[in-house]
């Protein structure tokens, strides 16, 4: 018994006629995988083969539907023929001068890259800033993700420094986080920098609070950040004998720079008062002792100079009694 394909399928015909139908449905998977396998190795867009399968089932039924005409009286056929015939010249038509626009004028649609040699991609409609750049590498363009410049930090090495006092160099630092940066430039007259610059110092002397903007970019995408030096004032706290204090003592005491008089502080004593002062602009304060509202404070206002020689008013507390122990002393609204 011969068991190939082909034959037992021509048996089957035989034995069963409407079985030849089956065959057509093989042809047909047939086209469908030898398209398949010619877009891999041709590297064709699978839509496009899609497309092309779609088309020949069209042609397909087309040939069925005069096939069946043949068949059929012949006044049955002529005008349905004449349809199909015209609607497929003016589809064809249509379809051929839409293709001619597309490729060689870019209209209705893109389709310029069909003709452009292989290994050279059509990417005219592509620009740098739209989340694409494209950078050469020998003969090849290539398209990846655009990544704007950003910068990750921009530094001075002088901080906040004490109002009186006068900064005469600066040093400035930054590093970039992403991106290729062509263009550099920082504000304060030190104005544009090459592109791989990553530090400058600035012999400038200056006494008031100081902002530098860095400004950087690739030739489509900026950002700018900001880097300062503030001259603020000092609030002082510590403990003494005195019953009162002349500046050069109180600028003895424990100090940090500040902006307001709002703190926390441990202190021990013995047989000592308990001193505060700041800027009398910070305002006047309440105060807890352990835990505990203490109205006990002796308050002076008067002018001191710092150790810059800068002179304002300052307001000066004195706890009214000397004291022993060690006291959580917080200073409030």
């Amino acid at each position: 018994m011969n068991l190939q394909p082909l034959t037992i399928i021509k048996q089957a015909i035989r034995a069963v006629p409407a079985v030849k139908y089956a065959l057509g449905v093989a042809g047909i998977v047939a086209a469908v995988a030898i398209c398949g396998a010619f877009a891999i190795l041709s590297r064709m867009s699978l839509q496009v083969v899609v497309f092309g399968v779609v088309i020949m089932l069209v042609f397909m039924v087309t040939l069925v539907v005069f096939a069946k005409m043949t068949t059929t009286a012949r006044q049955h056929f002529i005008i349905p023929a004449l349809v199909l015939t015209w609607s497929s010249l003016c589809l064809t038509i249509i379809t051929a001068f839409s293709l001619f626009l597309s490729v060689f004028f870019r209209w209705p649609v893109d389709l310029q890259s069909w003709i452009s040699p292989s290994g050279q991609p059509h990417l005219a409609r592509f620009r740098t800033g739209d989340g694409l750049k494209l950078t050469a590498e020998g003969d090849t363009n290539v398209l990846s993700l655009y990544v704007p410049p950003t910068i990750a930090s921009f530094n001075n090495d002088k901080g906040n420094q004490e109002i009186g006092s006068t900064v005469t160099q600066t040093v400035l630092t930054w590093v970039i986080g992403s991106g290729n940066v062509t263009t550099q430039w920082i504000s304060h007259e030190i104005g544009s920098l090459s592109s791989g610059q990553r530090a400058v110092t600035q012999n400038a002397s200056y006494s008031t609070d100081r902002t530098w903007a860095l400004f950087v970019s690739d030739g489509t995408s900026s950002t700018t950040v900001t880097t300062s030096v503030q001259f603020l004032r000092k609030r002082y706290w510590g403990v003494s004998a005195k019953t009162s204090l002349n500046d050069a003592e109180i600028i003895s005491l424990s100090s940090e720079l500040a902006t307001n008089f709002s703190q926390r502080r441990k202190l021990p004593t013995s047989g000592e008062y308990i001193y505060f002062a700041w800027s009398a602009d910070f305002g006047t304060a309440n105060f807890t002792v352990n835990g505990f509202v203490d109205d006990g404070w002796e308050l002076t206002t008067r002018n001191f100079t710092n150790a810059c020689e800068h002179t304002e008013r300052y307001h000066l507390y004195r706890h009214t009694f000397w004291l022993n122990g060690t006291y959580y002393v917080e200073t409030l609204q």
